[in-house]
C-alpha cells in the first residue's frame, strides 16, 4: 500500500506524474511502477516524497499503514483540488 500511499500524496497536491517525476527527480516510468505497485520505492525515494511534500517519512510510512487498516482515502472534489476525507 505504499505505492497507494504515495500516489493520493501526489494526487492530493493536484501533480501529474511527470510533474512529481520532475520535482522528485526520478523517471514517470518509476513513478508509474511504484503506484502500479509493480516496484517498491527505496528509502531513499521516500526520503524525496518528504522533503518535495514537506513532510516527515514518518507520516508517509503511517499513512500507508492507515490505507492497509481501511484508513482515510483521498477523494477528487468538485473544485479538482483534492480533498482528505473519512
Amino acid at each position: 500500500m505504499l505505492g497507494e500511499a504515495l500516489r493520493l500524496i501526489r494526487v492530493y497536491h493536484d501533480l501529474k506524474q511527470k510533474q512529481a517525476a520532475e520535482r522528485l527527480g526520478v523517471s514517470t516510468s518509476y513513478i508509474s511502477e511504484i503506484e502500479k505497485g509493480t516496484k517498491t520505492p527505496t528509502l531513499e525515494t521516500i526520503e524525496r516524497y518528504a522533503k518535495a511534500f514537506d513532510m516527515p517519512v514518518s507520516s508517509i510510512i503511517f499513512f500507508s499503514e492507515s490505507l492497509e487498516q481501511g484508513g482515510p482515502t483521498i477523494a477528487r472534489a468538485p473544485s479538482s483540488r483534492a480533498r482528505c476525507l473519512r
